[in-house]
């Protein structure tokens, strides 16, 4: 994969390298000119184009809100004019024709931007038409004038929104625009409607008295609404931290509105409350609407300021990055020149140099007067040129030799076999190529610390060349594994000889230093051997590999041995690795499948628990037996995700029974746990995590750990239990007596149970010293205050005998053979019991 990358990698960079390799110097910098200029430039320009965008939209909504004041100058003029129609003597002099000219005037010269030509053709022939209704009743004149003015109040929310004024991105334009479109006009014609309604009425030309407080009390809703949309957009309007000439007009403005706007809701309740109309002034809405012109005048302008503010603002920054633009670009250049002078000349002479060097003459010298790296490159290349003999030495031994034992290396061991290989082929002996691999040398490092290891391999090495031939070939591949190649090999039982005296040699104690103090180590070694004879043409790497197989041949069939390669072997290899691919698919795939196995209680003989065992269902193989595959998984690492999905099914299925079937509450789970599993660092947040998922109590799962789990490594196995105990799961130590586990590993550890081996059970009644043992480990367990369960009861007689040595727990055929959830409570055919 790694080579097909690099392969795609150099046919794309192909053409830019080719391209820069036929530059010269010059030329290459200035492409690198280019390259850095023109982003830049384009940057440069798409920032200033976006900065004229902004300037134009600015403008336009500068001439929006130069169509808006007109409009709302007009809206302003309508209301008075409404006034005037209503009232008895009462005279506005509003002159709505120089209004409707000053409209007229703006909206030839902008109104095609926006397209509201012809909506402000429509509202300008209702306003004439209502000023022709002189002569009509003050009613209909009112209602007339009503129209003409929501009329104005539409067109002036269709010139903000087309205008982009309502949709500006500042907070306080927006703000102040929305006052401008939404509240303001708004806010003035209730207030001037509620004067000339109570007008009306004073006149007897108004609806009854009750219809007036309705609608009054509708109006008064607007009012007040308003009044707090205005306020809000003031407040929001000053949190902007914009203007300070605008925040303090607008604030100005919104406190006269509210003071005028409360004192006409306090009017108005007054009048409400003592059912008069003569209560209620219409000076109070002629106050408020005054004050909304005038905020309205001062919005105008505040917002006029902001965008001008804005347009102002975005052509500074346009003139500021053009300098900078320019100063930039004269920099570069500039700064280029000198980089080109000063680089172009040294780096000549170091090429120079380089191809002397690279025809032999090691004399050459790089002299360079300047102060920067490529003087430094100078001083390591003449350090280089004169180092160069020594280090192509010590490469050249590095690169065949291994540097910890000096013995040859695997790229030594694959050229030996090359020509040992062509050598078989031309003659009538065998060739024997040993895998050797070192048993327990694990175990020395983890204890004893990686600097004991070295003394081992060390050791060992030394042993292999002593008891080789002056012709064979000792190597180290790599970590605990070493090479013997024997070349001229009469017979195949020659070279089980050697192997044999490599084993016998190995296994003599090794002294290594510790603390200050010396002691004796024993390992041990298995070996695979694998033969080519003349006719029998193999490659070296298959060769090792062939004697790699073998050797793990000899570590399945229990270390310290010698293994001989055959086919059979292979297909061994060939059956694991199938092996291990289907698991790696069964556990993605949920084809693993968990089984139940009783766990009764001794004196009742009810079920007070169950361990979990799993199986494969194998989907060409059928159902697969836990001895099918799990040395595979453990050997593989895939025993951890196994044992999380089974820890997860069996938790899952607990839950299930504890809630569904009576009596089940404290039912317990038992489930085994490898030493791989209890050393990796995912296993404790797994069963936190399946505890949590399956909402069970902690303290009804029960963890199964062999006795040789505790020994391998120590500390790891203390810190894990603990953590579990933390938890509140159980522990039961599985396998007792059948490990090398002591008291004291009984005491240091919170287990809760131990579980009797079923070799013992089965001798029973047959084996005096078996009911010794067993009487002897309940013992312990009542010493220690741990429950037992007796594995592997198959019969009544064994039953009886546990019960009379004191077991309080059975486990067996005899209660229940492993199966499925489904079938469990049918063919345990026992009762539950709590406990």
């Amino acid at each position: 994969m790694g080579a097909r990358l690099r392969a795609v990698l150099s046919l794309l960079l192909w053409p830019a390298a080719a391209l820069i390799g036929r530059l010269r110097y010059a030329q290459k910098f200035l492409l690198v000119g280019l390259v850095l200029l023109v982003p830049l430039v384009v940057t440069a320009n798409s920032y200033i184009a976006v900065q004229r965008e902004q300037i134009d939209a600015t403008v336009r909504e500068q001439q929006g809100l130069r169509y808006l004041r007109t409009l709302l100058v007009l809206a302003g003029d309508m209301v008075q004019a409404r006034r005037s129609a209503v009232s008895a003597g009462f005279d506005l002099s509003v002159n709505l024709d120089a209004a409707l000219a000053r409209v007229d005037e703006v909206d030839r010269q902008v109104s095609g931007s926006w397209q509201v030509h012809a909506e402000w053709g429509k509202t300008r022939e209702a306003i004439v038409t209502t000023m022709e209704m002189a002569t009509q009743a003050k009613s209909v004149q009112f209602t007339k004038y009503q129209e003409a003015s929501d009329s104005i109040l539409a067109l002036i929310v269709t010139l903000g929104d087309r205008s982009g004024l309502i949709h500006d991105p500042d907070l306080d334009s927006n703000y102040i625009a929305r006052m401008l479109q939404d509240w303001l006009p708004s806010l003035g014609d209730i207030a001037g409607r509620i004067a000339d309604l109570l007008e009306l009425n004073s006149q007897g030309q108004g609806d009854e008295q009750l219809k007036v407080f309705m609608e009054l009390g509708k109006y008064f809703g607007v009012v007040s609404n308003s009044g707090q949309h205005l306020a809000r957009a003031a407040d929001a309007v000053a949190a902007s931290g914009g203007d300070d000439g605008v925040v303090a007009a607008i604030r100005s403005q919104s406190r006269e509105l509210h003071t005028v706007t409360e004192a006409m809701g306090g009017r108005l309740a007054l009048a409400v409350k003592h059912q008069s109309l003569q209560q209620f002034p219409s000076h109070s809405a002629d106050a408020v609407r005054v004050a909304t012109n005038n905020y309205a005048s001062v919005a105008v302008s505040s917002l006029d300021r902001l965008l001008q503010i804005r347009i102002e603002r975005s052509t500074d920054r346009i003139e500021r990055v053009q300098g900078w633009l320019g100063m930039g670009a004269l920099l570069a250049v500039y700064l280029f020149a000198g980089f080109y002078i000063s680089v172009a000349t040294p780096v000549r002479r170091i090429v120079e140099a380089l191809r002397a060097v690279a025809g032999g003459d090691l004399s050459r010298r790089v002299e360079i007067s300047t102060k920067d790296e490529i003087s430094f490159i100078a001083e390591v290349l003449n350090e280089t040129i004169m180092t160069t003999e020594a280090a192509t030495g010590r490469l050249a031994l590095l690169a065949s030799s291994d540097p910890l034992t000096s013995l040859p290396n695997r790229a030594a061991v694959l050229e030996r076999l090359d020509a040992a290989l062509l050598r078989v082929q031309q003659g009538s002996s065998l060739l024997a190529v040993l895998f050797i691999d070192l048993d327990r040398f694990k175990l020395v490092n983890d204890s004893f610390g990686h600097e004991a290891g070295d003394t081992v391999l060390r050791a060992v090495a030394e042993r292999l060349i002593t008891g080789m031939r002056r012709t064979d070939m000792v190597a180290r591949l790599a970590g605990d594994e070493f090479v013997v190649i024997s070349e001229e090999i009469s017979e195949i039982g020659s070279a089980v000889s050697v192997a044999e005296r490599i084993v016998a040699s190995i296994s003599e104690p090794i002294r290594i230093a510790v603390n200050d103090t010396h002691r004796d180590v024993a390992i041990g070694a298995s070996i695979g051997i694998a033969f080519v004879a003349t006719g029998n043409p193999v490659s070296a790497d298959d060769l090792l590999r062939d004697a790699d197989v073998a050797m793990y041949q000899a570590k399945q069939k229990g270390r310290g041995r010698v293994e001989i390669f055959d086919e059979s072997l292979s297909a061994a290899l060939e059956h694991r690795v199938r092996t291990e691919q289907d698991l790696r698919n069964a556990i993605q795939c949920d084809e693993l499948v968990v089984f139940y196995q009783p766990i009764v209680e001794a004196d009742t003989r009810s079920i007070v628990g169950f361990e979990a065992l799993v199986r494969w269902q194998h989907p060409t193989r059928g159902l697969l037996a836990p001895d099918a595959f799990i040395p595979v998984a453990e050997e593989s690492g895939l025993i951890v995700p196994l044992g999380a999905a089974v820890l997860l099914q069996a938790c899952s299925q607990l839950s299930q029974w504890q809630r569904e079937r009576p009596g089940c509450e404290r039912l317990r789970m038992s489930v085994n746990v490898s030493a791989l599993q209890l050393d990796h660092p995912s296993f404790i947040p797994t069963v936190a995590a399946v505890i949590e998922t399956t909402d069970i109590d902690p303290a009804s799962l029960w963890l199964e750990i062999t006795e040789t789990s505790l020994v391998a490594d120590v500390e790891r196995a203390t810190a894990a239990f603990e953590a579990l105990h933390d938890l509140g799961v159980g522990l039961a130590l599985d396998d007792f007596g059948t490990g090398y586990s002591s008291l004291a590993y009984l005491q240091k550890f919170p287990m809760q149970a131990l579980k009797i081996d079923r070799s013992f059970v089965d001798r029973l009644g047959r084996d005096p010293e078996a009911a010794v043992i067993v009487e002897m480990i309940i013992g312990v367990a009542r010493t220690l205050r741990l429950l037992v369960i007796a594995e592997g009861v198959e019969n009544e007689e064994q039953a009886d005998e546990l019960y009379g040595l004191g077991c309080t727990l059975y486990q067996g055929y005899h209660f229940g053979r492993p199966a499925p959830a489904e079938k469990q409570w049918q063919e345990s055919g026992t009762s539950i019991v709590a406990v």
